[in-house]
C-alpha cells in the first residue's frame, strides 16, 4: 500500500476523532462513600426562633457521567430517600435531589416531624443545596422559606419562616 492511500484511509479516523465527545466529562475528586453526618437546622419567624440537629448518614457514589453522583440519605429518626446532584472541577457541589427531585426539602420526613405545623410541600428553595468537598468532609448548605401556622388565641394564622440547614458530613 503506498503512503498516499494510507493516508486517505486514515483520513475519516482522523476527522472523526477531532469531533469526538468526551461524555465523561472532566475529572472530579471521588465523592463515593458513606458520610456520618449532623444536619444542623435553624428555624426563625417572627414568633420563635429556634436550632434543631438531625443525625444522618449520606452514602454517595460517582456516576461517572459529567460529575454527577447520586446516593441515598439515611437520619437517626427513621427517615430515607434519595440525595443527589453535580461535583465540579474545584470539589464544589450542587445538590438537586434532597428527598425527592422536584422540590429538595420539601418531602424529606425528618424535617416535617421536626416542625409538623409547617406546610413542607409549599416551600420555596430560595437557591439548590450547594456545598463543598474537602477531603473525606462532606459540606453543604441550604435554605427555604415556608409558611408555618400558629394559633394564638384565634384562628390559626400563616407566618412566613425561613429553614437553613448546614450538612457537615466525615466519610
Amino acid at each position: 500500500m503506498t503512503p498516499i492511500r494510507a493516508a486517505l484511509r486514515a483520513l475519516p479516523l482522523a476527522a472523526a476523532a477531532c469531533v469526538a465527545y468526551d461524555t465523561a466529562g472532566p475529572a472530579v475528586p471521588s465523592i463515593d462513600g458513606t458520610y456520618a453526618t449532623t444536619i444542623t437546622i435553624s428555624y426563625a419567624n417572627y414568633v420563635e426562633l429556634r436550632s434543631d440537629t438531625l443525625t444522618a448518614w449520606i452514602t454517595l457514589r460517582d456516576i461517572h457521567y459529567r460529575g454527577h453522583f447520586e446516593g441515598t440519605y439515611r437520619t437517626a429518626l427513621g427517615d430515607s430517600g434519595r440525595f443527589a446532584g453535580v461535583e465540579r472541577p474545584e470539589s464544589t457541589l450542587v445538590v438537586n435531589v434532597f428527598g425527592a427531585s422536584a422540590k429538595p426539602l420539601a418531602y424529606v420526613t425528618a424535617l416535617r416531624q421536626l416542625y409538623p405545623w409547617c406546610d413542607f410541600p409549599l416551600i420555596g428553595v430560595s437557591a439548590l443545596l450547594s456545598g463543598r468537598l474537602r477531603r473525606d468532609s462532606l459540606l453543604v448548605d441550604g435554605a427555604g422559606s415556608l409558611p408555618c401556622f400558629y394559633q394564638l388565641g384565634g384562628p390559626p394564622f400563616a407566618i412566613a419562616t425561613t429553614l437553613r440547614l448546614h450538612f457537615v458530613g466525615i466519610r
